[in-house]
């Protein structure tokens, strides 16, 4: 339920009440990686890269072997090195 709204929030442009939709979904259900992921993509599309790397990286130490977080983790560090 809060994972949903706060997708729903972000494309209507509430980033508030989609950051904290999407963090109450990641806390109800800290094992969940589409959440973890979630919030990585929020971040980097709001110009928070050193949240959006928190929170690929842990998703990468969840799931080391995904191509898919592993090409995030990689898009992240460098916008984050180029600051």
């Amino acid at each position: 339920l809060h994972y949903n709204l706060g997708i729903a929030l972000q494309h209507l442009g509430r980033t508030e009440g989609a950051e904290k939709a999407l963090i109450a979904a990641q806390r109800l259900e800290p094992g969940t990686a589409e959440f973890a992921y979630a919030l990585a993509v929020f971040y980097a599309q709001n110009g928070r890269r050193e949240e959006a790397l928190e929170w690929a990286s842990q998703l990468l130490l969840q799931n080391p072997d995904d191509p898919q977080v592993q090409q995030l983790v990689r898009q992240l560090a460098v916008g984050a090195t180029r600051r």
